[in-house]
C-alpha cells in the first residue's frame, strides 16, 4: 500500500485502502488475511504526518486444537515524513519519522501496517480466547482442573495452614499479645 504524497499540498486527505497481507513468519498458524486501512495525511510543505487505523481478519489455527478460526486484529500508528533532512531529527534511529529517498515521494506503507497488526496479536492463538467456543474437550481439562489442586499452590496452602493453627489462643481468637 504506497501513497503518492507530491499531490497532497497544505491540506489534510484521507485515504482507504483494502489488500491481501500475510503476517510472515507464522507457518501454518495463519494464512493470507484481508486488512483494511484507513490513513490520514496532514501536510506542511514537504513535511507529512500520517496516522493510519488498520483492521484485519485472518484465517488462524488454533495453537491448543489446531482447529481453523478467524481472528481480527486491529492496530494504529502514526508517522513524520520529511522529503528532506531536517536537523536535530535523526530518521535513522527513530521508528516513527520516515526519510523519503532523495527525488521520491512515494510512502510505502505496509512496514508500519504489519507493526501495528503484529501489536495486535495474541501470543497464544486460541478458539476460545478469539471467541470461536472451546477446543474440543476442553469442559472434561476444565472440570479435572478445578477437582485437583494446583501442586505448585502446595506450599503456600501449607504456610497458611500453619498460620491459622499458630494463630488461634485458648479461647479460639488469634493469641497475639502485641509484644514481640
Amino acid at each position: 500500500m504506497k501513497l503518492l504524497l507530491n499531490d497532497i499540498r497544505e491540506q489534510r486527505k484521507d485515504f482507504h485502502f483494502r489488500s491481501a497481507v500475510r503476517l510472515e513468519g507464522m507457518g501454518d498458524r495463519a494464512g493470507e488475511g484481508e486488512a483494511e486501512l484507513w490513513v490520514t495525511v496532514d501536510s506542511a510543505g514537504q513535511r507529512w504526518s500520517v496516522s493510519g487505523r488498520v483492521e484485519a481478519q485472518f484465517p488462524f489455527r488454533c495453537d491448543r486444537c489446531n482447529r481453523p478460526f478467524a481472528g481480527r486484529l486491529a492496530g494504529e500508528f502514526r508517522l513524520l515524513v520529511l522529503a528532506a533532512a531536517v536537523g536535530g531529527i535523526d530518521a535513522e534511529t527513530a521508528d516513527d519519522i520516515v526519510l523519503l529517498p532523495a527525488g521520491s515521494q512515494e510512502l510505502d506503507l505496509t512496514a508500519p501496517l504489519l507493526e501495528a497488526l503484529w501489536l495486535d496479536l495474541p501470543i497464544q492463538l486460541s478458539c476460545a480466547s478469539a471467541g470461536a467456543g472451546p477446543c474440543p474437550g476442553a469442559p472434561a481439562a476444565e472440570s479435572i482442573a478445578q477437582d485437583e489442586p494446583d501442586p505448585r499452590w502446595g506450599p503456600l496452602a501449607e504456610l497458611k495452614r500453619r498460620l491459622e493453627t499458630e494463630g488461634k489462643g485458648p479461647t479460639g481468637e488469634g493469641g497475639d499479645s502485641g509484644k514481640d
